[in-house]
């Protein structure tokens, strides 16, 4: 992390606002839960906050090799930041958002594959 950064400690928050962004998008839901070949067919996640956050998108960079094996996943980390040389009260940072797919579960129904649906979806939320 570049020594500029003020003090870091704004990032946790960040990244959890960053986090419920992406609970609110109801098709990555389906996509991370629902394993088979037409994620989208299911009903809305009712609770996603509950049943989604640090199951299946975690700002917390552990993952066992059952969470790399057994269901799809995003973990969003923070990278690295330098201040903002025009506004010195803000700085850029650069975020990781790592997406997790199993083999087995790559393929769906229609013209794309899950991780790059995933990725979509990610792209849409923020």
């Amino acid at each position: 992390m570049d020594s500029t950064v003020k003090y870091g400690q704004e990032h946790g928050p960040n990244l959890i606002k960053i986090a419920k962004k992406l609970l609110a998008n109801q098709d990555l839901m389906k996509y991370l839960v629902n394993t088979d070949k037409n994620p989208l067919a299911h009903p809305d996640i009712k609770d996603p906050l509950q049943e989604i956050f640090n199951k299946y998108i975690k700002v917390v960079p552990l993952l066992l090799d059952e969470d790399l094996t057994t269901k799809s996943k995003i973990v969003i980390t923070f990278e690295e930041g330098e201040a903002n040389i025009t506004n010195p009260d803000h700085e850029n940072i650069i975020l990781l958002v790592n997406v997790f797919c199993p083999f087995k579960e790559w393929l769906i129904a229609g013209d794309t594959i899950r991780p790059f649906a995933i990725m979509s979806e990610v792209r849409k939320s923020l």
